[in-house]
């Protein structure tokens, strides 16, 4: 029995030490990092808002699963608009329309973050995944400008994870994003 003790004590550090398959990642345990553009502007009193029917991207290569993909997305941020309890209402008529990019590092690179929105996300990235980012803008329809801007970035989530967990993991981007936009205009109510 004490002879097989250092063999069982070693099996026990090493099954320890493996890592978790990819395949078997939950989505919240891959980080997030969310960064705001700031206050572009001000919000008129008693904002309404909706998601814009043009403008949105998604960068796949598969272009049908990209129309998928916004269509999804856009569903699902209209979704967590009313849970948020923003005032939402149909495009034609909201004061400020939500349009939203989403790639990987490839197509929106800290560069182009930069470069394009002004944002600085930061996240150097892990070596399991390839990096990706999604913006959020919020455009003020009377104007065209926008008035708020945000950004999260993390790993790309591997395509073997379940539907249903690659839809929690885009609730939580976005809801991450839309608390950060309230958090910066307390004054509006929102």
């Amino acid at each position: 029995m004490t002879k097989s003790l250092p063999a069982i004590m070693l099996f026990s550090l090493l099954t320890a030490c493996q890592s978790v398959p990819p395949a078997q990642e939950m989505p919240s345990s891959l980080p997030l990092v969310v960064v705001s553009g700031g206050l572009q502007g001000e919000l008129a009193a008693e904002p309404s808002f909706a998601v814009a029917n043009q403008g949105n991207h998604v960068w796949l290569t598969d272009s049908s699963a990209a129309e998928k993909a916004e269509a999804r997305i856009s569903l699902l941020l209209t979704q967590r608009m009313i849970e948020a309890g923003l005032p939402i209402t149909a495009s034609e008529q909201a004061r400020y329309l939500f349009r939203f990019e989403l790639g990987s590092d490839t197509l929106l690179s800290d560069a182009d973050l930069q470069q394009r929105w002004g944002l600085n996300p930061g996240y150097a990235g892990s070596s399991r995944y390839p990096k990706g980012a999604m913006v959020l803008d919020l455009v003020d329809s009377q104007t065209g400008r926008s008035v708020w801007r945000g950004a999260v970035q993390s790993d790309v989530m591997p395509a073997s994870l379940d539907p249903t967990q690659r839809e929690a993991r885009m609730a939580r981007i976005l809801d991450q994003l839309l608390g950060q936009l309230k958090r910066q205009f307390p004054a509006s109510g929102l």
